[in-house]
């Protein structure tokens, strides 16, 4: 009788990750227990201790897997864009630098590439220690290069704005990728009706979304129309002692000048 072959040691490692993986797009890091792995992955808790050694491991091998070449794909075609435009190097060529390699990488992905995405918006959305942990320590260089190239582009942009504008984007970003309803939001993006993001239509996609992202960077902090604008709505909605006074001062004072 001939002898059953065994599965590969990495065949087995791929199968945890791949769970853990799936498990996380749905549930968020408290999703992924070892338990619901291990079924997943047609595993035993052993390959796992042996694989990864402890949960929190297994977790950051999972982000690493699909992170390390997603950022590292970043760094160079950020390489090129510096190379190309130089000091012309535009807010919209930050993001296209920023968004690109993981459309590229959802499209590699096939049938899996929505899935993909919505891992990618899941991990950006995060605000489990874990994942905010580990993006800030592994992958710094990389965030730093971004945030200098961003304030190059949108000098009239103090720092902190700049960092609270970018976190703003990112995160409605990643909340919209990171949802059950991704499908709809390419298709419709994409403008071609395809099921898969194909490089036909990730320009369309980028664009889209590039759209969005440029007007909320690039938009007045605030202006006092739109400011009188929000108070006069705000004064409609209770009596005029629950307005801010400094808001209703504000205005008196501008109105006078």
């Amino acid at each position: 009788m001939a002898e059953k072959r065994k599965a590969p040691e990495s065949d087995t490692k791929n199968r945890i990750l791949d769970a853990a993986e799936r498990l996380y797009v749905e549930h968020g890091v408290d999703g992924v227990s070892l338990r619901p792995v291990t079924a997943a992955a047609r595993a035993n808790l052993a390959a796992v201790n042996y694989h990864f050694g402890s949960r929190d491991n297994l977790l950051r091998a999972m982000l690493e897997r699909r992170l390390d070449p997603l950022n590292a794909a970043r760094d160079r075609l950020l390489d090129a864009c510096e190379a190309r435009w130089g000091e012309r190097l535009a807010c919209e060529h930050m993001l296209a630098a920023l968004f690109v390699p993981a459309l590229h990488q959802a499209r590699e992905a096939g049938e899996s590439g929505y899935e993909r995405m919505r891992f990618l918006g899941r991990v950006y959305s995060d605000a489990s220690p874990l994942v905010t942990g580990l993006l800030k320590s592994r992958y710094d260089a990389t965030q730093r290069r971004f945030l200098a190239g961003f304030a190059r582009s949108l000098p009239e942009l103090a720092l902190p704005d700049l960092k609270l504008r970018l976190s703003f984007v990112m995160k409605a970003v990643a909340g919209v990728v990171a949802g059950s309803g991704l499908r709809e939001v390419l298709v419709a993006f994409g403008r071609d009706g395809t099921d898969i993001p194909t490089a036909s239509s990730e320009i369309a996609i980028l664009a889209s979304f590039g759209n969005l992202m440029a007007g909320a960077l690039m938009a007045p902090a605030r202006t006092d129309a739109r400011l009188r604008i929000f108070d006069d709505v705000f004064s409609l909605s209770g009596p005029n002692t629950d307005r801010p006074e400094g808001v209703a001062a504000s205005l008196q004072m501008d109105a006078a000048e």
